[in-house]
């Protein structure tokens, strides 16, 4: 499946899910093949950093402990 996306997905990557937050910040949740290391990009700022779930890269880059975005 091809995704519409407006930054540069390195092709070894799987794109999982993209997150849209209130102030309309775009962020993308990836993972490398066989998903042992996740990445969170931001449209606005590219690589943000990697970990070994999407949920922790969702509680460090993108969403604060209550639910609010960064």
């Amino acid at each position: 499946m091809k995704w519409d996306i407006d930054m540069k997905i390195p092709s070894n990557e799987k794109l999982w899910i993209t997150i849209t937050d209130e102030n309309n910040n775009i962020f993308y949740i990836t993972s490398n093949k066989d998903r042992s290391i996740y990445y969170a990009y931001s449209e606005k700022d590219g690589k943000l950093g990697k970990a070994k779930t999407p949920v922790e890269l969702e509680e460090q880059f993108i969403y604060t402990k209550k639910g609010k975005s960064k």
